[in-house]
């Protein structure tokens, strides 16, 4: 081990000390809740926005007009798209709720100290830590994919604790 992996493996060690379990516990859970506030906010700003989908019927009916002019004819009707639009965007209002129950009843069985909500979240800071801090810094330059640098770095920074959980005092 490198000098300077001592050096950073000794400054983890002194931050995780001061946790004990249980304040490690609500510091996985509160760095999941804003990485879930984060990952709600993103599906709603591009998924609940009716300009999305007026993009993607102009697209679609120059490509149906070369196939079938009477299917983009349909397509074109703006009581159409607007059923249409409402329909895509109760969908996704309704797919970002499932997410974020599902999510508070795993933090509630985390707080119960249940193995498989430990295990789920662990997985979720390792893989929501090094995705989300990935495709933020490849994507610097699009401030709503940026803004994922935060919770990438809480989840990492969670993540990590748990290598050092178990040196970490009982409640």
């Amino acid at each position: 081990m490198t000098n300077s992996n001592k050096t950073s493996n000794k400054s983890l060690n002194d931050i995780f000390s001061k946790f004990n379990k249980k304040t490690f516990k609500y510091l996985n859970i509160s760095t999941c809740l804003i990485a879930d506030t984060f990952v709600a906010l993103y599906l709603y700003l591009i998924y609940a926005n009716p300009k999305t989908y007026h993009e993607s019927f102009k697209i679609a009916y120059q490509s149906l007009r070369l196939v079938d002019p009477s299917i983009a004819d349909g397509i074109k009707d703006p009581n159409f798209q607007n059923q249409l639009i409402q329909l895509m965007i109760q969908t996704v209002i309704s797919i970002i709720c499932i997410y974020l129950v599902i999510h508070f009843i795993i933090y509630i069985f985390r707080i119960y100290n249940k193995k498989f909500a430990h295990g789920y979240i662990k997985l979720y800071a390792w893989t929501g830590g090094v995705l989300m801090t990935m495709i933020a810094l490849f994507n610097l330059g699009t401030p709503r994919v940026a803004m994922f640098l935060i919770p990438g770095l809480l989840l990492l920074f969670n993540a990590l604790g748990f290598k050092h959980e178990s040196q970490m005092k009982e409640e």
